[in-house]
């Protein structure tokens, strides 16, 4: 009587099987069960900022009017103001999603996995008045996002947020190490007259988010790719930089009970009042060739 050959390490399928939980279907709101936990974090940032907005505002009130706009300081307004709309209107593109070899490893259960990923989301707010929000996020490894703000006067703010990634659903418990090298593109500039409130923010990052079968949520502390943060009023900051690959990793037990997202995201965000006052741009690109993760089961523990 033939017997049935038990599974190992080497067979070319067991990737998509520690992806999917042994074919277990993935519950279908897992996605958007993933985006309601972003939207909740990025508005747990927002609250934790209201102080800041609020001396904005009191700031604001004190500038009503502007500063003078006369005959000596009228162009120079004007040029600025032209500066910020170029900066607006400038297109960053990160380097290109190069071809690589997928699928299993030999050795350890390790796999390289290539586009197309398994889901993408996106997260527009505008927060107050009119700024521009835009971007975009593919599971071919592309991920865009771009925050500007509005050069009419009064208090404006929003951000964009990208993500794109893959599931894991171990069998069992174990280590799961997870590795990318994304490539990225980025611009960012404030513009502020005296003591006019200015904010230009934005993060680049690798990610684990976990997720059980009630819709609770957890995670693990992300790995910077690129981050900046620019708040000072009184003058003009203007960077603009790429990367070719930044190798990234993370760990992180993992259990049978939890299913998982592997991610990369981008997150730009902007704060002005208009001008003449403050302006600001965020603009971030990044591409993902491959992620690859390594699972080391853990072992189970028997009694003599």
């Amino acid at each position: 009587m033939a017997t049935r050959r038990s599974k190992s390490p080497r067979d070319p399928d067991l990737p998509t099987l520690l992806r999917t939980g042994g074919g277990l279907a993935l519950p279908p709101a897992l996605e958007r069960q993933r985006s309601a936990a972003v939207k909740s974090d990025l508005k747990d940032r927002f609250q934790s900022g209201r102080e800041a907005e609020r001396q904005a505002q009191r700031l604001w009130a004190q500038l009503q009017g502007g500063p003078a706009v006369d005959a000596g300081n009228a162009k120079t307004l004007d040029e600025l103001l032209k500066l910020h709309r170029q900066f607006a209107a400038t297109k960053v593109v990160a380097p290109g999603v190069g071809a690589e070899a997928g699928g299993f490893l030999p050795g350890r259960i390790t796999a390289k996995v290539t586009p197309p990923f398994d889901y993408a989301i996106t997260i527009p707010n505008v927060i107050v008045g009119q700024p521009t929000v835009s971007g975009a996020s593919s599971t071919n490894g592309q991920l865009s996002g771009s925050a500007v703000t509005a050069s009419k006067r009064g208090l404006n703010a929003g951000s964009w947020y990208s993500e794109m990634g893959i599931y894991f659903h171990p069998l069992s418990a174990g280590i799961l190490r997870l590795t990318a090298s994304p490539s990225f593109s980025f611009q960012f500039w404030t513009n502020s007259l005296g003591t006019s409130p200015v904010r230009s923010f934005g993060a680049a990052s690798l990610g684990i988010f976990s997720l059980d079968r009630l819709g609770h949520v957890g995670g693990v502390a992300g790995a910077q790719m690129k981050q900046w943060d620019e708040q000072l009023s009184g003058q003009i900051r203007f960077d603009v930089g790429s990367s070719a690959g930044t190798p990234l990793s993370l760990q992180a037990t993992v259990t049978p009970t939890l299913i998982y997202a592997l991610f990369v995201a981008l997150d730009v965000h902007v704060e002005g009042v208009g001008w003449p006052g403050s302006l600001a741009g965020s603009v971030l690109s990044v591409a993902v060739p491959s992620f690859t993760w390594d699972f080391e089961l853990q072992p189970v523990l028997t009694q003599g």
